[in-house]
Order: C-alpha cells, then sequence, then structure tokens
C-alpha cells in the first residue's frame, strides 16, 4: 500500500513520472510474488504440521 500511494504521488507529479511508475510497478510486482511465495511456503508448513500431528 506505501508503494502504491508512493506511485500515485509520483504520477501526478510528472516529472519522470513514466520511468518513476514503471520502476515501482516492478517493485510491487517482485513483492506481490514474494509474499504470494511467502504463503504457499506457510500452506506447506502447516499441511506438513498436521500430518505429523495426524501421525502421532
Amino acid at each position: 500500500e506505501k508503494l502504491m500511494r508512493k506511485r500515485d504521488k509520483i504520477a501526478s507529479e510528472d516529472t519522470d513520472a513514466d520511468r518513476t511508475v514503471l520502476s515501482l510497478n516492478e517493485e510491487m510486482e517482485s513483492l506481490t510474488a514474494n509474499i504470494d511465495y511467502i504463503n504457499d511456503s506457510i500452506a506447506d508448513c502447516q499441511a506438513n504440521i498436521m500430518q505429523m500431528e495426524e501421525a502421532k
């Protein structure tokens, strides 16, 4: 959300906005991909924990 606000502010100022907004969009995509990866890893860990608990 912080990056989105920063992107919107820079876009409205219109000083090298295209390049800066593109850079911020790329950073947001990267962060979103990292968050998705972490969420998948957490889900895998939770599934493994459940399997270990059921095996007891």
